[in-house]
Parts: C-alpha cells; structure tokens; sequence
C-alpha cells in the first residue's frame, strides 16, 4: 500500500504518520490507544497489519481499523481503504448485479472521493487515474442498462455530478413513464449542478411525464438537494401530494 511521510496537521483530516514513529511505535501500546478510539492510532494499527510491521501482516485486520479510522473521518485512512478496493485486496460485498471490477470501481471511487473533499492530493490523482481507466472497470461496450444505473446512482449519491448526468441518460433509455419520472429527477439535478447538457434530456423527456405527476416530480428535485442526494427517486421513497 502507499505510505506517506508528512507533518500532523491541525485536524485530524490532514494528518499522517511520520515514518520514524511508525517503526518506532509499541504495538501493543497502539493497539490499546486504538481500541479506546484514538482515530489516528486505529490508522496506525491498520498499516501495519497491511505491511506486517511488528505482526503478522493481515489483509483483513487491515481493513477493519482502516475502515474505523476511515468512518471517523481521517482522510489518509479513507485514501488507503479506497486503494485495498482498487488493488483487489477487498471486494465489496453490496451491487449483487455488478461485476466484482464494477463493484471495485464504485468503491475505492467513493473512499478516495471522501479523502479528496477534505485535500487529500493523492486520493484527487487516484479519482483521475479511475476515469482515465473508467471502460476498463465499467466495461463500457458490455455492460447492461440495469448495471449501468446502479453503478451510476452509487456515483450519483455522493453528489457527482457527471454521475448524476450519466444515471439521467442511462434511466432515459426506458420507455416506463415512471423509470422516466427518476430520470428526470437525476437530469434536473445534474443541470443544477453543472451540467448544461442535461438540459437536452430534459426537453426529450418531458412531455413523456404525465402532467398529474409534473408537480410532485418537481417537489422530488427539490428534496434531493435538500437530502444531499438521499431522497431522490421515487422507486427508494414515495412521492408526496402536491
């Protein structure tokens, strides 16, 4: 796995260890500090189960306090857990109808997107290496519409907004008028966010909406901004009465 050698930082979301201290470090008594919670101490223990420094190195217990670092907040520990998906050493378990390299793809994109919200330059040049090499993991020429939404719509709730764009386009591609209700939803938010070409969409699907239900599609729009992509599409929630 990568390892880096800077200063702490002021907040534990910039912070890494310094390589002289990694070496140096009692693991017993690091393994103490991380089992009270210390944050940085959980990252520590989990580098080296990845290396096997001063224990027998260990795939999965490096991933288990990476990922208690990781959900606290520590950005490096979000980096390194999102590099295990990418390298294969851990396959995520949830996306039953996506390929094991889709499901790694849409892993290690959404942990090296958290490490990248809080500064992290190396998560940032990993999410570029992954779109670069997007067709490799996605299978672009192969892939079916139905494993093709849900690797989008994983994207899609972290508030990407190209995801959110591509979900749109791949939901389009239904004549179901209430599949086309969610594609609406995903197109206005992605032109909400940025993406001027959603527009174009927009106007295709829209007289394909039936106008009874034009005025609760727009209070979805609404909710899914206002829930951070949670409440978005009307398959997950139930529309409310306009």
């Amino acid at each position: 796995m990568l390892f880096g050698c800077t200063t702490i930082g002021e907040n534990q979301s910039d912070w890494m260890p310094k390589e002289d201290t990694f070496y140096s470090e009692d693991f017993m008594k690091t393994m103490l500090l991380a089992k009270q919670g210390h944050i940085q101490s959980q990252f520590l223990i989990g580098m080296k189960y990845d290396l096997g420094v001063g224990v027998p190195k260990s795939t999965k217990d490096a991933e288990r306090w990476y990922r208690s670092a990781a959900n606290k907040g520590l950005a490096i520990a979000q980096f390194h857990l999102g590099a295990m998906y990418e390298l294969g050493d851990i396959v995520a378990k949830k996306g039953i109808h996506m390929t094991v390299q889709e499901r790694s793809y849409v892993a290690s994109s959404n942990w090296y997107r958290r490490a990248s919200s809080q500064g992290n330059k190396d998560a940032e040049f990993r999410l570029a290496a992954l779109a670069e090499r997007r067709h490799e993991y996605l299978g672009t020429h192969k892939e079916s519409p139905r494993s093709r939404s849900l690797i989008w719509a994983s994207l899609a709730r972290e508030g990407n907004a190209s995801a959110q764009y591509r979900l749109g386009l791949a939901l389009s591609e239904s004549v179901n008028p209430y599949v086309l209700r969610d594609a609406f939803i995903w197109l206005s938010v992605a032109k909400i966010n940025g993406i001027k070409n959603a527009q174009i969409l927009l106007d295709q699907i829209e007289p394909n909406i039936y106008r009874s239900e034009y005025c609760a599609v727009e209070l979805r729009v609404a909710s899914c901004v206002e829930s951070d992509y949670d409440v978005c599409d009307f398959l997950r929630h139930p529309a409310r009465v306009c």
